[in-house]
């Protein structure tokens, strides 16, 4: 091998690990730091193991409008409901006013990260992982010029994960009540 051969290799190798780097930092940075805070860390499930079906029943009493929604019937056979992403979230369902938030709510910047906890790049590149729409959306991601809003973040192509008559929201961080409208403790107040 001559010395121009090896120096053009070894250029591209230095590439190679550089968009690599710039990928990992990408991800990394779109996601707020999790810190010591327990409620961000998440796991990939056990793949070797067959889960049982999630059982969102709970959560459904109030919520009836997500029983039949895409991400909710994907995840569901998989063990994954609504606990595993939103916390037990006891005192939220027991709140009959709704002033007490759900244990986790997901900001847009970490909705990415927590899906790519259990659907892997290399699994969402693959052919039978819908490969080539991903491939298109995650390099917009690491170009902020091509980003379009409609199709930053996994929630904007899969599902309708969303509470469509919000009677309060929430600082999905902090779990602080930023806005107030109707609801029971209002109704009553009439």
């Amino acid at each position: 091998m001559t010395k121009q051969s090896r120096c053009t290799l070894v250029v591209w190798l230095v590439a190679a690990v550089v968009v690599e780097i710039s990928a990992s930092a990408l991800l990394s940075a779109m996601a707020p730091a999790a810190g010591d805070d327990p409620k961000w860390k998440v796991t990939r499930p056990d793949s070797d193991q067959q889960p049982d079906e999630a059982d969102n029943s709970f959560c459904l009493v109030c919520h009836i409008n997500l029983e039949e929604e895409e991400l909710v019937d994907i995840h569901r056979p998989h063990g994954v409901g609504c606990e595993l992403c939103h916390g037990l979230s006891d005192a939220h369902s027991a709140d009959e006013d709704n002033l007490t938030p759900p244990e986790i709510m997901w900001t847009k910047q970490r909705i990415n990260p927590r899906c790519m906890t259990c659907h892997l790049r290399d699994e969402l590149l693959a052919s039978d992982g819908g490969g080539e729409d991903h491939k298109e959306v995650l390099a917009r991601w690491a170009d902020e010029d091509k980003s379009d809003d409609g199709e930053r973040y996994c929630t904007d192509c899969h599902g309708e994960h969303r509470i469509a008559n919000r009677t309060r929201i929430w600082d999905k961080e902090t779990g602080k009540l930023l806005k107030q409208t109707g609801g029971p403790k209002m109704d009553r107040q009439k």
